[in-house]
């Protein structure tokens, strides 16, 4: 395990998410990162919208609001940003 990683604990992620109102999600979560080691917690957020496209795909696109990526391995602290999600569903 990566030194680096030991100790951080991150919260659940509360979501809400209304679904299927013709052919579109929206997605609003809240995001806690806690490291105790570094005594430091992150607080964001994060939104997004999707729309349906046929019945095994959507794409999205959103914005990240807090600093950190839901990838725990990246300590960058520079993920604020728009982003674009695509999701097959079998």
């Amino acid at each position: 395990m990566n030194s680096r990683l030991r100790g951080s604990e991150p919260s659940s992620s509360p979501a809400s998410r209304a679904a299927g109102v013709y052919g579109w999600d929206i997605l609003l979560e809240s995001r806690v990162l806690h490291m105790p080691e570094a005594d430091t917690t992150d607080y964001g957020a994060l939104a997004a919208v999707y729309r349906h496209v046929g019945e095994n795909f959507k794409v999205g696109v959103g914005y990240n609001f807090g600093r950190f990526s839901d990838d725990l391995r990246d300590l960058t602290l520079n993920d604020e940003r728009v982003f674009l999600n695509m999701v097959g569903k079998f």
